[in-house]
């Protein structure tokens, strides 16, 4: 990000996305009777302050697609990190205690989706595949430096995303829906608007990604093609 005022912004949308997740837990622990409004409140911010952050990097970012995919890839990599992998740990008692203010962060999502309070095999399955994913691929991230290779472990995060999610929808669809309430909240902001950005912009990272890759490997080998060695007589 080299534009000034797209730090600026991507710092104040950071913060507000931080404490998004910080107050509802922090308050919810000491009023756990407010636990539903706190979760409410949690993820209508949380997904205004996710579009928010997305904007900074097609509104202000030179090339628009890149910045745009960046700022959704390392997002959504630390959200998984955080979120997905921790739910591997707490899914035991989260079934045992749904209302544990201590992991309001987790049933603050599975009220309005219940798979993840009654130990849903498959979502569990597919938790586990993101969340190792995500730690591998921010180590990727953060030490490799070569740009094909980071787009590739771009393209390989986005697909396994969009795979997981789609099926992670899917059942829900071909079942009618039974674990989700029908209500503005659960249904149209936690279950559709925070998941559907798992599939628009997985879809859009590939098809930036990939292309990237296609192009380079073509510059090279138009390179390669118009390399004529210079031998000494």
């Amino acid at each position: 990000m080299k534009c000034v005022k797209e730090r600026i912004a991507f710092l104040l949308f950071s913060i507000g996305l931080m404490l998004s997740f910080i107050i509802p837990n922090i308050l919810v622990v000491f009023f756990p009777e407010y636990g539903i409004l706190m979760s409410n409140i949690e993820a209508t911010s949380v997904f205004i302050f996710m579009l928010a952050l997305l904007s900074t990097g097609f509104v202000f970012g030179k090339d628009r697609i890149e910045s745009l995919c960046f700022v959704w890839i390392y997002l959504s990599t630390a959200i998984s990190c955080i979120w997905d992998f921790g739910y591997i740990f707490v899914n035991v008692e989260l079934t045992r205690n749904v209302f544990n203010p201590w992991l309001f962060m987790w049933w603050g999502y599975g009220i309005a989706d219940t798979r993840y309070i009654h130990n849903d095999l498959t979502v569990y399955t597919l938790e586990l595949i993101t969340g190792i994913l995500a730690w591998a691929c921010l180590f990727g991230y953060i030490f490799i430096k070569d740009g094909v290779k980071k787009r590739l472990i771009m393209l390989v995060e986005s697909v396994a995303k969009l795979i997981t999610t789609l099926i992670f929808f899917l059942m829900e669809l071909i079942q009618g829906f039974p674990d989700v309430p029908i209500d503005f909240f659960g249904f149209c902001v936690k279950f559709g608007g925070l998941n559907l950005l798992w599939i628009i912009m997985p879809l859009i990272s590939i098809i930036y990604s990939s292309n990237y890759i296609l192009k380079r490997n073509l510059d090279s080998f138009s390179s390669s093609l118009n390399f004529s060695p210079d031998f000494d007589t």
